[in-house]
């Protein structure tokens, strides 16, 4: 199915249709830019990509250059001024990764800084007003294969980690 992003006012009007294609969308926190995830058929890879708000000049933000490399779950740091991703290589239809890091860089797409690398199956970031960034992680290295939530404390100008990742639940239940 086809995943597009829209835009509402709470004016009233007619929504507006951005992009299609989109996975993982997040609004830079001044609101003129939006970061998502998008397939590249061509490679079998997931790139991130910016669009105005209005849906104008959308592209690629970073783009994964050889097979098996993903960029994906776009996070803006609280200023703006970094974007956090979820940089993983492996194979995305059988979910056999080799490596996983939340990584950042500035809005040139330079100065990259890695805040967490792991080898367990990590995904769905999302970022919090005084830095802080909540995941998702599945340990199978510790034979735990559930999917529980964790958080990691970053420095919004340097993408830095500041804490070590720390395991919000123990769920027993939940896959996904």
């Amino acid at each position: 199915s086809e995943r597009s992003l829209w835009s509402l006012s709470i004016l009233g009007g007619a929504p507006q249709k951005l992009v299609d294609d989109v996975w993982g969308a997040a609004v830079s926190p001044d609101g003129s830019l939006i970061a998502f995830g998008r397939f590249d058929f061509e490679l079998g890879n997931w790139d991130t990509w910016l669009v105005s708000a209005n849906g104008e000049g959308p592209r690629k933000f970073l783009h994964s250059s050889q097979p098996n490399q993903h960029y994906g779950w776009p996070v803006w740091s609280p200023n703006g001024q970094r974007l956090f991703y979820l940089h993983s290589f492996g194979n995305w239809n059988t979910r056999e990764f080799t490596s996983r890091s939340i990584e950042s860089c500035d809005l040139s797409g330079e100065n990259v800084t890695t805040a967490f690398s792991t080898k367990a199956h990590v995904q769905y970031l999302c970022g919090a007003p005084e830095g802080r960034i909540f995941f998702g992680m599945q340990d199978e290295a510790h034979g735990e294969d559930k999917l529980n939530l964790w958080e990691i404390k970053v420095d919004a100008a340097t993408g830095r980690h500041l804490t070590e990742p720390r395991r919000l639940t123990q769920l027993s239940g939940f896959n996904w």
